[in-house]
């Protein structure tokens, strides 16, 4: 402990015990634990038949005071957290905690047959997830946008072929990503598109079975989901080219081309007015 006293006048007047009688002192202190400084401030004046300030070796500040007209000031400052509060003489305890949040990696868990939601009534999955998708094309966040990619663990486990990490990172991440720049040019050249509403057709998802289009595990496929958007008055729409289901959501697997073609990135399907979602087929 830090700290010093000033003796003001002091008179013992214990009622129960022994007499003391206390007409004014200051008192300073200032204690180091545990890497957290209290610090502690007090002014007494009047009568104070007892006053006791306990210190916790924890985030807990404890005061208990009976019958003063003291106002205790404590501020706790600890390496997690800083709180500030005024005591009166009740009994009071600030407690400071700590949350821990664990995100786990949907790849890493087994696949599941659920069918993912084919839904595009704004606030559904499908309708959020392509809502997100259009605000990072237009931002060019494509750190954000590779979130909603499927997921590279799960990708591993269906492939049926040789080192299909590789194939992940260097065909499907990196034209993911050149289709966004090819999108966001796209959509900008001619101002500032509006989003209406995303379109799909349900009845062309379809289930793709294990040892198809060289897959271990079998998924969900939906092709041919649409961006509707306008510039004013006028009404367009371009495709997203396929989305598979993992664990009964869904992601985006390719964007605007399968393959590459260059180092330029494609769009899919422009068309002046809604469009129509798909076709059916492929996997």
């Amino acid at each position: 402990m830090r700290g010093g006293t000033t003796l003001v006048k002091v008179l013992a007047k214990f009622p129960d015990a022994s007499d003391l009688e206390i007409t004014g002192f200051i008192m300073r202190a200032s204690t180091w634990r545990g890497g957290r400084v209290v610090k502690f401030t007090t002014s007494l004046s009047i009568v104070l038949t007892f006053a006791q300030f306990p210190l916790s070796t924890g985030a807990d500040v404890t005061t208990t005071s009976t019958t003063t007209t003291t106002t205790l000031t404590t501020t706790t400052t600890s390496q997690l957290a800083t709180t500030t509060s005024t005591s009166n003489p009740a009994t009071k305890k600030k407690i400071v905690t700590r949350t821990t949040t664990t995100t786990i990696d949907q790849g890493l868990l087994p696949q599941t047959s659920t069918e993912p939601s084919i839904a595009t009534q704004p606030g559904s999955g499908l309708d959020t997830l392509m809502v997100r998708l259009w605000g990072d094309i237009l931002t060019n966040n494509t750190r954000q946008a590779d979130s909603m990619l499927f997921p590279e663990a799960a990708y591993e486990k269906i492939k049926a072929i040789p080192y299909p990490q590789s194939d992940y990172v260097n065909r499907l991440l990196y034209l993911f990503n050149l289709d966004i720049g090819a999108y966001r040019q796209f959509l900008l050249a001619r101002g500032k598109p509006v989003l209406l509403r995303a379109e799909t057709s349900p009845a062309d998802a379809q289930w793709i079975p294990a040892g198809a289009c060289y897959n271990k595990i079998g998924y969900w496929h939906l092709p041919g989901v649409r961006f509707v958007y306008h510039y004013g008055s006028a009404v367009y729409s371009v495709g997203v080219l396929s989305m598979i289901s993992w664990r009964g959501m869904w992601y985006f697997i390719h964007l605007g081309q399968y393959t590459a073609t260059g180092s330029v990135g494609q769009i899919y399907d422009f068309s002046q007015g809604p469009g129509e979602p798909g076709p059916a087929g492929s996997c």
